[in-house]
């Protein structure tokens, strides 16, 4: 990945795990350019290493920034899928029974008989 890749999805993604992916993908181009850092003769070429490290620090820092928010984002998420899961299966469970509550008695002892067979089955 490009430096350019990288600062657009520390900026734009909302996942966790993505965050952190790229947390170690940092790391990993940073410990380079250190090594790259000591080889270098020049002192232009060490400029330009140090800037791209300063660079990929400063994106740390936002993934740092971000976690948080980003955490709390998918915290909210899944819980508003479970309330909206509990919801539905509520409705669904109430229209079933509400549905069951006026077949006659004979069709109902005969549909729980069937469940009681396919239940030890």
């Amino acid at each position: 990945m490009n430096i350019e890749e990288i600062k657009s999805e520390v900026i734009y993604s909302e996942d966790q795990s993505r965050l952190f992916e790229l947390t170690i993908i940092l790391n990993e181009e940073i410990s380079s350019l250190h090594i790259d850092l000591i080889k270098a003769k020049d002192s232009v070429h060490k400029a330009e290493i140090k800037a791209k490290i300063s660079l990929l620090t400063a994106l740390q820092g936002i993934i740092e920034k971000r976690l948080p928010d980003v955490r709390t984002r998918e915290f909210y998420s899944n819980r508003r899928f479970r309330y909206t899961a509990e919801l539905v299966l509520k409705e669904e469970t109430i229209a079933r029974i509400l549905e069951l509550s006026s077949i006659p008695n004979k069709e109902l002892k005969k549909i729980k008989s069937e469940l009681k067979a396919n239940k030890l089955e």
